[in-house]
């Protein structure tokens, strides 16, 4: 089904990540929407891209990816995607990737400083105990690594409905890239298109099932993941267009019994909104766009332990802009923020004779600010460079002070045909 906005009706992961990424993930058509909605294939058959990226704090390529779609004649599409990745989570601030894959949590993993300063030990539950003794730890999470290989197939089921099937396998690795135990993640998704009220919806579900990720230093056991995405798209006046969207993502143990050292989880997410794609002329376009997640978390550190919760509510608002400044060259910049509300639960504990609650609460507010650019050349390759940097917000440390900035780079070249 062809996306009905007036731009090219595909991206690069590179240049979605130069307009701000993030829920541009699912609002923007792209090679690696493909993943998500594998039915999008007939609008993109003769596509080929391969790119990577790094970060300054990992200066080693971290991400790469290559993919290639295939017309096999007027109705049907062929898609092959590999690459390695990052390791990502299904969880908070990896909710928009199509990779995504295990769980960690985001509500805060600490124990008040009161809980740890007064009461005793004996007085504490095993869940409080758990929770110090993680928040003592080095809880950075390790830049792990994931090998992805999928096949997709798309076909024209009848006029205005498009139907694709996606079936993949990740290979968690480490650091270095090298398999972790019992590392295969199978992979699936169906997606539909379909036409409604002058305008067309995008439906896919995704299911994956294997180990989740380590740690604080513990490998989970066997889970499920599954996902559902819903995004539409009508056009209004002067050729803009709204892009609602609907995400859902659900994960859960597959066993009974938590196996020792390893980690049970679950999660439940829902993120919802809309994007509104301006077009002012025929070389600039704007896409603004806000929407609401909300998510509940629980976790269960050791078979010995209590299971802790988190219930987190988010606000988020985006803006993405690309403008070709000649035939040739694309300039690209974006960015977001997000307010999020933070509750976790992780027990009660006694204070002379009394119980109180251990309860924190907190809000953090998220930015990203990201840049790039777009190179058309002759026979039909492209280059897509993006940049972002948490300078765009917090400036430079050597100016600022600020710390914690890292730089993340990456380039695309692709072909259509």
């Amino acid at each position: 089904m062809i996306w009905a906005i007036p731009t090219p009706s595909y991206a690069t992961q590179t240049r979605l990540s130069s307009l701000g990424a993030g829920v541009q993930q699912i609002t923007f058509q792209d090679d690696t929407n493909a993943l998500r909605f594998p039915n999008t294939l007939l609008s993109m058959p003769g596509f080929a891209v391969v790119e990577g990226d790094g970060r300054l704090d990992a200066p080693s390529l971290s991400f790469t990816n290559a993919s290639v779609h295939f017309s096999l004649g007027d109705t049907m599409a062929m898609g092959i995607h590999l690459g390695t990745h990052r390791r990502t989570a299904f969880s908070w601030q990896e909710r928009w990737n199509s990779y995504a894959f295990g769980y960690y949590p985001s509500f805060v993993a600490k124990t008040p400083s009161w809980v740890r300063k007064y009461v005793p030990n004996e007085a504490k539950t095993s869940r409080q105990l758990g929770m110090e003794a993680v928040a003592q730890r080095d809880y950075a999470t390790p830049q792990t690594l994931a090998h992805h290989a999928s096949l997709s197939f798309a076909i024209k089921a009848m006029d205005g409905l498009d139907v694709g099937v996606r079936f993949g396998v990740l290979m968690d690795a480490d650091a270095s890239g090298s398999p972790q135990p019992d590392p295969i993640i199978w992979d699936g998704a169906v997606g539909l298109g379909f036409e409604l009220w002058d305008g067309s919806i995008d439906l896919g579900t995704g299911v994956k099932t294997g180990v989740g990720r380590t740690e604080a230093g513990q490998r989970l056991g066997q889970e499920l993941a599954v996902d559902f995405t819903a995004r539409g798209s009508w056009a209004v006046r002067g050729g803009d267009s709204v892009q609602p969207f609907l995400n859902v993502v659900y994960t859960s143990p597959l066993e009974d019994e938590q196996p020792a050292g390893t980690l049970r989880a679950a999660g439940l997410m829902v993120n919802a909104g809309a994007d509104y794609r301006l077009k002012l002329g025929d070389h600039v376009f704007v896409q603004p766009g806000a929407g609401i997640s909300a998510a509940r978390e629980a976790v269960r550190w050791d078979p010995d332990l209590d299971e802790s919760s988190g219930n987190i509510v988010s606000v988020f608002y985006h803006l993405a802009v690309d403008i070709q400044i000649t035939e040739w060259l694309d300039i690209r910049f974006g960015g977001s923020q997000e307010l999020q509300f933070i509750n976790a639960n992780h027990g009660a504990g006694m204070i002379n004779g009394d119980t109180r609650s251990l309860e924190t609460s907190d809000s953090n507010v998220h930015h990203r600010v990201s840049s790039g650019l777009g190179l058309s050349l002759p026979a039909g390759f492209e280059v897509d460079v993006q940049a972002s940097t948490d300078w765009g917000h917090s400036g430079p440390k050597i100016l600022t002070g600020a710390s914690g900035a890292t730089l993340e780079a990456s380039i695309a070249v692709s072909k259509r045909w």
